[in-house]
């Protein structure tokens, strides 16, 4: 997920990126809706994406490339969703500890044979350990505690404001401007995710811990 994701950000903005990737929670929102109102927020979804997508040819568009990274990442992220409810009564940091492991042995091969022996300069070996530690190891972990606790509705919507959030960090860290088509194409994904959470049937209860008492 992550890896798919970093490969989108070569080429496509930072929100652009998390609003093509929220695509993955949100069809994990809508996979069981069967009311009329759902498919309205599926098809905000959809007109949020064909805001994003360079659909008139315009050299300065998006990337495809990227925008197919970012895709990926979506599907990755929507199995992150499912598969993590179902360890989440498990310890979160064995859980995450062992996910990441496997992660790994499945990315490293990527960096060695892009980067090299460069990787083991100590100045990369530090930036790495620390987007590992923010962008991995800690939401990761929070994650299972959340989803412990809280149905996948909620936690929907406590990661919706994303593709917002990103947009914000490109735009006053790395500098990049969104168009107000990109602007309003986020937001309709970001209130689509919401409505289709928010609306879902509300009888899905949180996982309780297999040891806690009675």
């Amino acid at each position: 997920m992550n890896l798919s994701f970093y490969m989108a950000l070569n080429t496509i903005p930072l929100g652009v990126a998390l609003a093509i990737e929220f695509m993955g929670p949100l069809s994990v929102a809508l996979f069981n809706s069967r009311r009329l109102i759902h498919f309205v927020w599926v098809g905000l979804a959809v007109l949020g994406l064909v805001l994003l997508l360079p659909l008139d040819g315009n050299v300065s568009g998006l990337d495809p490339v990227g925008c197919a990274y970012a895709a990926a990442a979506a599907v990755f992220w929507a199995g992150y969703i499912v598969f993590g409810k179902r360890v989440s009564h498990l310890p979160s940091g064995s859980t995450v500890a062992i996910g990441m492991t496997f992660a790994a042995m499945t990315v490293v091969p990527f960096g060695v044979a892009g980067a090299g022996m460069s990787l083991l300069d100590p100045r990369i070996l530090a930036l790495g350990f620390v987007v590992a530690l923010v962008s991995s190891a800690l939401p990761y972990t929070l994650d299972m505690v959340a989803l412990r606790h809280i149905p996948k509705r909620t936690f929907g919507v406590a990661v919706s404001g994303d593709p917002a959030i990103g947009a914000l960090a490109g735009l006053f860290v790395l500098g990049e401007h969104l168009t107000s088509q990109q602007w309003l194409a986020i937001a309709a994904i970001i209130a689509a995710s919401v409505g289709a959470v928010l609306t879902s049937p509300s009888d899905e209860q949180p996982l309780q811990d297999p040891a806690a008492p009675a």
